[in-house]
């Protein structure tokens, strides 16, 4: 428990308060909660703080796997495809498998980036107000949770492209603004109210990344899953919104390769949630006379499934 709480006192996770303040709140009701147990007073607040962070990362996860169903199953009605049945086995493995850390905000914040991704494409399909103002509180909360929230407005800037056809709306435009005002008005709220001191680029891996056997295997499974999402993408306009994917979040991805641990999958997977989202909304477009056309088109689930 201490170990935990010094983590989040340095370093950049000085900044990801939402899981923390989390964390010790089900730490403080496990102890009301809890028979009284044995005598020694440091035993029963070790087991209330590990039944928290239990509880919050097994809700965490159901959660995550209850989201990713939603948005990569289909309707009731066809039985999802063999293709998206194993790919929607492999992103929930994969995720949840790469949580090994004992932190807590991983789980959470890919709960947030899938939720921030559903409503990107309601916003896309039918701009309102509501909405809109509904993705940046969520992009908010994502911020004070992790700093990954960012990759929704990567998001949000590729499903435009990809929907408009390079041709942005006012709606679109003013709907990312708010977004990006949220997202750097709450991370620069952060970094004021809890100091600067703790810089971005306060430790430089890339050496390391780039010659250590275990940091190059790490890098090994970021290309092969993004080969694999380019690969299994449907045609060419999933392959195409994956890139745009790609570039929108290439910030991110240079400060993973900058300063991250690239044999920590868990960085990789924003990214592949992002792009395999992109890469299964974009299959309706495929065949224009059969598909639904517009953004209406790009709900999963409802949408003829390639066979």
């Amino acid at each position: 428990k201490a170990g935990y709480d010094n983590q989040y006192a340095t370093g950049i996770y000085r900044y990801r308060v939402l899981s923390h303040k989390l964390v010790f709140l089900l730490d403080d009701t496990f102890q009301l909660i809890q028979p009284s147990g044995p005598p020694d007073k440091d035993h029963r607040a070790s087991n209330s703080f590990l039944r928290g962070l239990f509880t919050l990362n097994v809700t965490a996860a159901l959660f995550f796997v209850f989201l990713l169903a939603e948005s990569w199953l289909p309707a009731a009605g066809a039985p999802p495809s063999r293709r998206r049945r194993r790919a929607f086995i492999a992103l929930a493995a994969v995720t949840i498998a790469s949580n090994a850390d004992v932190g807590a905000y991983d789980l959470i914040a890919y709960d947030l980036l899938l939720l921030g991704f559903g409503l990107s494409a309601l916003q896309v399909q039918k701009p309102t107000l509501h909405m809109g103002l509904t993705l940046a509180l969520t992009v908010a909360i994502g911020t004070l949770n992790r700093e990954t929230a960012a990759l929704n407005l990567s998001y949000h800037l590729a499903l435009v492209w990809m929907t408009r056809k390079g041709r942005p709306r006012l709606a679109d435009v003013a709907t990312l603004g708010a977004a990006t005002l949220a997202f750097l008005l709450t991370y620069a709220s952060l970094r004021f109210r809890l100091g600067t001191e703790h810089a971005v680029f306060q430790d430089n891996m890339l050496v390391r990344n780039l010659t250590s056997p275990v940091e190059l295997a790490g890098l090994f499974v970021w290309l092969a899953g993004t080969w694999a999402m380019l690969r299994y993408a449907s045609g060419p306009l999933g392959r195409k919104a994956c890139v745009a994917f790609y570039v929108a979040a290439s910030p991110y991805i240079a400060m993973c390769l900058f300063t991250g641990a690239l044999h920590e999958i868990r960085l990789f997977v924003p990214v592949a949630l992002g792009g395999a989202a992109l890469a299964l909304l974009a299959f309706a477009h495929e065949d224009q006379t059969t598909a639904p056309t517009g953004v209406a088109a790009l709900q999963p689930g409802r949408a003829p499934q390639p066979g």
